[in-house]
């Protein structure tokens, strides 16, 4: 993941706190405290955490009992152009964002 981000970027920390902030919305959809670990237990993602692209988004997602239970299902998290676009290495967010993408792309 950190190959299609500047260097000295510092995406790990945008992209957690793009997620900790979906994940407390999951919280208040489910009828949870806002800031409850009941359901996601997300410290934060891996140099190695897998994505793909998908209708003009960078999709993170985790395996089973990575940060939910099994009944959350694959959890997966869609990230946005204007939280990333300042930070994406340029020939990528071409790539990206400037082509459609119909097929699921995915990378590790």
């Amino acid at each position: 993941m950190k190959d299609i981000f500047k260097e000295n970027s510092k995406y790990q920390e945008v992209i957690n706190e793009e997620i900790k902030k979906q994940i407390r919305e999951l919280n208040i959809k489910n009828n949870l405290p806002e800031d409850s670990n009941q359901l996601y237990s997300f410290k934060g993602i891996k140099e190695t955490q897998k994505f793909y692209l998908a209708d003009d988004k960078i999709v993170v997602f985790f395996d089973l009992y990575d940060i939910a239970p099994y009944v959350a299902g694959i959890p997966e998290f869609e990230i946005r152009r204007d939280v990333v676009e300042n930070i994406l290495n340029q020939k990528y967010l071409d790539i990206i964002f400037s082509t459609p993408i119909t097929n699921k792309l995915s990378y590790r």
